[in-house]
């Protein structure tokens, strides 16, 4: 079924978005033997007039590596100490002072720690306030290098550097965490890799058996299921193959040549999984920041900590957004909210018909950071909003 026809035929009846609840890994159907898997991990991919959304899901395996400034430590007291003939701050370590980084995004198998002392110098790393490494920093001549760590710190960890009580000081400029691919030996299960491809993004075309939601709207119309919706569609994955004769077509992807932007967030549940959310924005000289039915999609499984697209004067998030065309001052506000001190990425997942460079803007600091090819990264406070 051509679902965005089915949207356009219901326009006087539903909000114009369909939602498939997705939970991966369950493949029972009886009891609760389907929830059984790396906790209950779930959501729902969402499709509208111009795109689909997957769900909220597992991070995938693939390289981490993502930078954190010691001065932007949200929890510590170590004293911050600014070099202007270089160009940055750096926090000096001494007498059992400390800096920690809560929650950590994604696991990692090393930490890369840029620093300058005068002297040998012994740090002590904790992992959620257990000792896990002593390790000696070579005096640099206050030279700044940087020292590779060996260590296995799962996602969700609070990591915890801290000096010893020898009277001298260290100075920490930032803290690498890397992963050369993603697989880390401390992790727990969450599936493996046969659950790879199970976070699926709708396509504009439902298979034969596939249930979706849909909310009505105010007018109590009826919903319309006609003939003009049928599509014949052969995929090659197989997995959306329409049979009624011998007849067969190449799905044709509708709005090709509309710009379409897909983010997405890296962070830790409170039960230590690695998730990513997904969400998209289409733009449109005929589409604004106000809302408009089969362009812009609710989130309806907003987590504790997640990230959504914001309209001004709009109490709700969306998890799919259709703005004006894109012009280069251009802002469009998204939102992001922790239930605990985090650390988070937001990269592009995709990106179609657009020609120029992405950027996030911390309103806060007002600092950008281009993520076209990299993840920008966040360390955020416990519920504060951000924008």
């Amino acid at each position: 079924m051509n679902a965005r026809k089915f949207i356009e035929d219901n326009e006087d009846s539903i909000t114009g978005t369909l939602y498939f609840w997705q939970h991966v890994g369950e493949d029972e159907d009886e009891g609760t033997a389907g929830h059984n898997f790396a906790g209950y991990i779930g959501g729902y991919a969402t499709q509208n007039k111009t795109m689909g959304t997957a769900a909220n899901a597992t991070s995938q395996n693939e390289p981490v590596n993502y930078t954190l400034e010691a001065e932007d430590a949200l929890e510590g007291d170590g004293f911050e100490i600014s070099i202007p003939m270089i160009g940055f701050s750096v926090i000096s370590l001494n007498n059992e002072d400390h800096i920690t980084f809560p929650n950590i995004s994604r696991g990692v198998d090393s930490l890369r720690i840029t620093y300058a002392s005068f002297y040998d110098k012994t740090l002590k790393i904790k992992i959620n306030n257990t000792d896990r490494r002593e390790i000696t920093f070579p005096n640099t001549g206050l030279l700044y290098k940087e020292l590779k760590i060996a260590l296995c710190i799962e996602a969700g960890s609070n990591v915890t550097l801290t000096s010893s009580s020898d009277g001298h000081s260290i100075f920490v400029d930032k803290v690498v965490f890397k992963d050369e691919d993603g697989q880390i030996s401390c992790a727990p299960n969450t599936g493996g890799e046969e659950y790879t491809d199970k976070y699926k993004t709708p396509e504009p075309y439902i298979a034969v058996g596939q249930g979706f939601f849909i909310e009505g709207n105010t007018t109590n119309g009826k919903i319309v299921f006609n003939n003009s919706q049928r599509e014949y569609i052969t995929k090659e994955s197989g997995e959306s193959v329409f049979f009624k004769s011998e007849k067969k077509t190449t799905e044709k992807t509708s709005n090709s040549g509309l710009p379409i932007l897909k983010l997405g967030m890296n962070y830790s549940n409170n039960e230590g999984n690695n998730l990513h959310r997904q969400i998209g924005i289409s733009f449109d000289k005929a589409n604004s920041f106000d809302y408009e039915k089969g362009y812009d999609s609710e989130m309806y499984d907003m987590s504790a900590t997640d990230f959504y697209w914001k309209f001004p004067n709009n109490t709700k998030g969306y998890v799919i957004a259709g703005v004006q065309q894109i012009s280069s001052d251009l802002e469009v506000s998204l939102e992001i909210v922790v239930n605990q001190n985090s650390i988070i990425t937001i990269n592009v997942d995709e990106i179609k018909n657009i020609n120029q460079d992405i950027y996030i803007k911390d309103k806060l600091t007002g600092k950008t950071q281009k993520i076209n090819d990299v993840s920008a990264t966040y360390q955020l406070k416990k519920r504060y909003l951000y924008r």
